[in-house]
């Protein structure tokens, strides 16, 4: 009846299988847990090893070639055992109750979306203040307000859908790069007129990066949404919304841009910004430069 599928690359995920193991063993019905390690460095996957203990319910496989983020999850999809998915991303924690929140969804047809968010202040590292001033401003977000707009920024982090759907609509495996695969997986369920329900079970972003690698991901995200413009026009994003409203200014903002943007990195590389101001700037730099 669930499968709960878990794309992993470069990260440890035995303690979240066993929370959802801990959670699924009391259900009344049949269920399984599928973690796909998707061609991580030499060594990396020793920290999953673990996993293999778990194997009569746990399907670990370590795969030899990177498949990417849209790629891999549509082989979870397709090699998945029931028609109910959850969706995971192996940096999360799941919240007391998380498999008893969904069960009501299943067998509904729906895509049920469960939220995500950020620990307190208190307990996040300096080099990874961006990161989270980011999540908690950005994308931790209850459902009432994510309802609003429910198909802008979807998130592949933390999701219900029917496995019959994913082979119906898969994630375009043409999305390559890093990021916006699932903000184009959820334009195409508006498009398509597919019901996508918001509901409050949020999972802790865990996998906190340091501020230099975060800038590199949001630029190489900002590219892909680019690239991914350029063959579905009309893709909704935050950023390109941004870029509409001032596109009038375009051209008197970006020789200024141009001069603040590795001021506006250096920054950000560099102190605990009190907000997103200079990441804004930043990312509508890259998105015009394009």
């Amino acid at each position: 009846m669930l499968s709960v599928l878990i794309p992993v690359y470069d990260y440890h995920v035995g303690p979240l299988v066993r929370q959802l193991v801990a959670q699924l063993q009391p259900v009344d019905f049949p269920w399984e847990v599928r973690v796909y390690e998707d061609a991580s460095p030499p060594g990396d996957s020793d920290f999953n090893a673990e996993l293999r203990e778990l194997a009569d319910r746990v399907v670990y496989t370590v795969l030899v070639e990177n498949h990417g983020r849209a790629a891999i999850r549509n082989r979870l999809a397709r090699e998945a055992r029931y028609e109910n998915l959850i969706f995971l991303d192996a940096d999360g924690a799941i919240p007391t109750g998380f498999i008893t929140a969904y069960a009501p969804y299943l067998d509904s047809g729906k895509v049920v979306s469960g939220g995500r968010f950020y620990s307190e202040e208190r307990s996040i590292p300096g080099d990874a203040f961006l990161h989270w001033l980011y999540g908690r401003k950005r994308e931790s977000k209850p459902a009432l307000v994510r309802s609003k707009q429910p198909y802008v920024g979807f998130q592949t982090n933390n999701f219900l859908a029917p496995k019959s759907l994913l082979l119906w609509q898969p994630f375009d495996e043409k999305a390559v790069g890093y990021g916006h695969e699932d903000t184009l997986w959820g334009w195409e369920l508006k498009a398509k007129n597919i019901e996508l329900l918001h509901i409050d079970n949020a999972v802790e972003h865990l996998g906190l990066e340091d501020h230099g690698t975060f800038l590199r991901k949001q630029e190489r995200a900002v590219h892909n949404l680019r690239v991914l413009q350029e063959s579905h026009p009309g893709l909704p994003s935050r950023l390109s919304s941004l870029a509409s409203k001032v596109a009038m200014f375009k051209f008197a903002l970006m020789p200024l841009l141009s001069i603040l943007a590795p001021l506006a990195r250096r920054r950000l590389d560099r102190t605990l910004p009190g907000s997103l101001y200079w990441l804004d700037l930043l990312k509508l730099y890259w998105f015009w430069r394009e």
